[in-house]
């Protein structure tokens, strides 16, 4: 697993200084088959998420800065969500790394979306504990960036662009119902 874990260091291009963090933050709850004393990426996932949604919230307030909250959260809520974050982990093939039980690997666990989501914040919060807020802005940049990047472009969603509209109108969220 080590080769793993230096070919992932390698394509993010950060090299942790320890190592017992990049190994956390690939360790799915299954691994280890429910053996105790087994640390899975559950915490860091919880700190990923939050320094995830500070950069990306800095980012928006700083392109848009004439935009209104109700303009700017539907761009975070685009960009801080399990599908952008399981996106990134395919990019780096984050699944590859992972560490999970027999079960959960033959159940296609390396391609969930929700693992993938879930392990790519916790390496986020790996990276942050190991190297600041610096190391944490560089994978930010490198990965979000071209993300960031293309909101500054008028949204071609549908949904999206109802959504920026009745916040720019003042009619709230809109409802959807399936028919």
């Amino acid at each position: 697993m080590a080769d793993a874990q230096s070919e992932l260091e390698a394509r993010i291009g950060y090299a942790f200084k320890d190592k017992s963090l990049i190994d956390r933050a690939l360790t799915h709850a299954s691994y280890g088959d429910g053996r105790k004393g087994v640390r899975s990426y559950e915490r860091l996932e919880f700190l990923g998420d939050r320094v995830l949604g500070l950069m990306t919230a800095e980012a928006l307030f700083r392109l848009f800065d004439k935009a209104s909250e109700g303009a700017l959260a539907p761009r975070l809520n685009a960009l801080v969500n399990k599908n952008a974050c399981a996106d990134v982990a395919r990019s780096i093939d984050l699944g590859e790394a992972l560490k999970m039980g027999r079960s959960e690997e033959r159940g296609g666990g390396r391609n969930k979306t929700s693992i993938l989501g879930d392990a790519c914040e916790a390496l986020i919060a790996a990276i942050y504990l190991d190297g600041g807020r610096p190391a944490a802005q560089a994978f930010y940049d490198r990965f979000w960036g071209p993300r960031i990047e293309a909101l500054k472009a008028k949204p071609e969603n549908p949904k999206s662009a109802l959504q920026e509209w009745a916040a720019r109108t003042g009619r709230g969220v809109p409802r959807y119902q399936l028919t």
